[in-house]
């Protein structure tokens, strides 16, 4: 499908991915900008955050690599691109900004990033998202490789889980967005054809089988380390009072009491159908 943008930001991502062709560096667009092209105006949904930020996980085997990269992008009389303060920014000349995520043999066990400067990131679920990304092309033909959505929608559990303490929200809010939309974005069919079983015996209420059909799709693509580091926060959102569940209402005004109990409750039901979800991509009994 082709999309079109802004010419700022699509002149940031044609000399991006030049830069990183030029560097022989791998890399696919996540977050905002990957939620915004690959799923919101694909599918035609509307009613998401609007924000459009340019995140690119690039995959990057040691630092000596990183240095080759960044000179790629900042270095030349011609350089399109300018490193800030923070040593994953980069801002182009027309203004526009592109974040980058190193994730690959830079990584410890843990998942974590060392920074050159002794700070730490954790990156954990972006290599089990590489192999399933996505190719969308844009205005003029440009081709940009984007993250899958369930890997998607995982790497915003992951997020959350890392920035919830310093009171982000956003991602949990993105999160329950592909959890309510994931059955439009092509997947009807699916819904009945997969999950009978599952809305015949009345374990899965109808309207939550795109949540359900999102959890055994990021399970069928990534494996239970993964998946099992986010496994406290949909445990948490069992409960509608839970903290990971107030977090997707805040700023709701205008809304009687007792319909945001209501909405409060069908969230939790969404993240226990993802739950099921995981459980029969796995092939496991769910609990």
């Amino acid at each position: 499908m082709e999309v079109k943008l802004h010419a700022r930001d699509l002149e940031l991502l044609r000399d991006f991915l030049d830069a990183m062709e030029r560097a022989g560096a791998e890399c696919f667009l996540v977050g905002a900008g990957a939620r915004v092209l690959g799923f919101d105006q694909r599918w035609g949904l509307r009613g998401a955050r609007a924000t459009l930020d340019w995140d690119f996980a690039v995959r990057m085997e040691s630092w000596e690599q990183w240095a080759r990269l960044v000179s790629q992008l900042i270095g030349g009389a011609r350089a399109r691109f300018s490193q800030s303060r923070a040593l994953h920014r980069f801002t182009h000349t027309n203004g526009a900004v592109v974040d980058l995520v190193p994730y690959g043999g830079l990584e410890a066990p843990n998942g974590e990033i060392t920074w050159p400067d002794r700070s730490s990131m954790n990156v954990l679920g972006f290599a089990a998202s590489e192999p399933g990304r996505e190719r969308l092309v844009l205005d003029q033909g440009l081709v940009v490789p984007v993250a899958a959505t369930p890997s998607l929608a995982l790497l915003k559990l992951h997020a959350y889980r890392e920035r919830r303490q310093r009171g982000e929200r956003k991602d949990i809010q993105d999160f329950d967005w592909f959890l309510r939309n994931y059955e439009a974005a092509g997947n009807e069919l699916r819904v009945h054809d997969e999950l009978a079983e599952e809305l015949l015996d009345a374990r899965l209420e109808i309207d939550d089988g795109g949540a359900a059909l999102l959890g055994s799709d990021v399970a069928r693509g990534h494996d239970s380390v993964v998946i099992d580091a986010v496994r406290a926060i949909l445990g948490e959102a069992r409960d509608p009072w839970s903290r990971v569940i107030a977090d997707l209402f805040v700023g709701v005004v205008g809304v009687d009491e007792g319909r945001v109990d209501r909405r409060r409750k069908e969230a939790s039901r969404r993240f226990a159908a993802f739950e099921l979800g995981l459980a029969l991509g796995r092939g496991a009994e769910p609990s």
